[in-house]
């Protein structure tokens, strides 16, 4: 994807998140709502972006919990690309409602990264961090956009990093 046009696509959809939230909004839901709930993200998005000449097509399932620790909400996720690749991950957030419907979620998690024919990060510890903006749509479901780096933190010889970006759905499981 060619920079600029990877430029105007994030332009758009960031302008959607703060222009049109309330179009979709519960007007009933207290503020708190999205972060109280415990929620299965389903996201399709490509990893490697830093490179404009090579991305790879991923797929990500995501559990946060509603549980809390201090302020922290655990959660435990895969992310798999295409190439067969793929990271297993668990980790904390901390969910904060920003406005009414509309939630940023910082997160990091530890986990088991496989590169398959991708991308060798030179250690299978690898780190994810990142961050998730979304919005809630109806009745505790939110479309959002995530970005996250992932990287071994200096554990290998190798340490090139990786950066994914996704599209998801939550829904909220019981």
């Amino acid at each position: 994807m060619q920079p600029r046009k990877l430029k105007f696509i994030l332009l758009i959809f960031f302008t959607l998140f703060w222009l049109i939230p309330d179009l979709f909004a519960d007007k009933e839901r207290t503020v708190s709502d999205s972060v109280n709930i415990s929620g299965l993200a389903f996201g399709m998005g490509i990893s490697e972006v830093q490179f404009t000449f090579y991305t790879i097509p991923q797929f990500e399932i995501i559990y946060f919990s509603k549980l809390k620790f201090w302020v922290l909400s655990p959660m435990a996720g895969m992310m798999v690309n295409t190439v067969s690749g793929y990271y297993m991950f668990i980790g904390v957030s901390l969910p904060i409602n920003i406005a009414r419907g509309i939630l940023l979620r910082p997160t990091f998690s530890p986990g088991y990264y496989f590169f398959g024919e991708g991308t060798n990060l030179g250690n299978p510890v690898e780190f994810r961090s990142g961050i998730e903006l979304s919005f809630d749509i109806r009745k505790k479901i939110r479309l959002g956009f995530d970005f996250n780096h992932v990287s071994n933190a200096g554990l290998g010889k190798l340490n090139p990093g990786m950066e994914t970006m996704a599209l998801f759905l939550v829904v909220p499981i019981p």
